[in-house]
């Protein structure tokens, strides 16, 4: 028969890890804002970060810094956008990491930088955008680039993208909640169940996709520009519709716009 050893030693030894091991609930960390959205221009914004602790920041992306990227209680850290030449959006993600070793937590911070908006084209007293709508909110790079194919009332979801799977099931809501395109095969041929006319207006609307400052185009806006003189031609290897405008201001990607519904023009 063996004997049971119990030796006190052992056990205080174990008492005292069990302590140690225990987490500290006086330490925290808080900040202002976990969100943050910067013009396409250079741009200063600040994060206010309330602590008790020391902590680092760390940051995705290289057109985005931070300072102090490290330190010790409260402090207020100045984020700074570079220039986006691009007119797409591009996001980020600062992560901010305080504690040491098994007790180390982590915050974030999700950041959004708009792309720089294209120079508008004056025809008929309307300010008509040179490039196309990559999707909900953003322009696509090139003049000549296709844009997405948007249906008519409906919000920048993912349907609009040419791989984008398709669903014959309308929507009863103005917000499907999926990216499928919805295709009827009846009148009204609408995606919406019922349909409604009002999802895009002369005003922005909640399912408008043009970015900031730019809206849909009406139908009669539309007949405006096919009213106002242009001829079918090739530019650049890019078929389309010039303007009789001065060349400088021709837009043969405009057809693909009036043909799909989706160009859009400034408020």
């Amino acid at each position: 028969m063996y004997k049971k050893l119990f030796n006190p030693l052992i056990y205080l030894f174990l008492l005292l890890l069990i302590s140690g091991c225990e987490k500290d609930e006086s330490r925290y960390l808080e900040l202002d804002k976990t969100v943050l959205v910067f013009s396409s221009e250079r741009e200063n914004q600040t994060i206010e970060i309330l602590t008790n602790g020391t902590w680092t920041a760390f940051v995705d992306a290289d057109w985005l810094t931070i300072s102090p990227r490290s330190g010790n209680g409260n402090t207020t850290v100045t984020v700074t956008s570079l220039v986006n030449n691009s007119f797409r959006e591009r996001q980020c993600t600062i992560i901010i990491g305080y504690g040491m070793g098994w007790e180390r937590e982590t915050v974030t911070v999700e950041i959004t930088q708009r792309g720089k908006t294209p120079r508008g084209v004056l025809i008929n007293g309307v300010d008509w955008a040179t490039h196309n709508l990559a999707s909900h909110g953003t322009f696509v790079e090139n003049p000549e680039d296709f844009g997405g194919l948007f249906q008519w009332g409906r919000r920048g979801d993912g349907h609009e993208q040419r791989n984008s799977r398709i669903t014959l099931t309308r929507s009863t809501s103005n917000i499907p909640g999926h990216g499928n395109f919805i295709i009827h095969t009846a009148s009204p041929f609408d995606w919406r169940n019922p349909q409604s006319g009002n999802l895009w207006s002369t005003s922005k609307t909640e399912n408008d996709p043009c970015p900031v400052g730019w809206r849909v185009p009406t139908s009669d806006e539309l007949e405006s520009l096919l009213d106002s003189g242009s001829i079918w031609t090739t530019v650049n290897g890019i078929n389309g519709r010039l303007s009789e405008f001065p060349i400088q201001f021709s837009c043969p990607q405009r057809i693909r716009a009036i043909e799909m519904a989706y160009s859009s023009f400034q408020i």
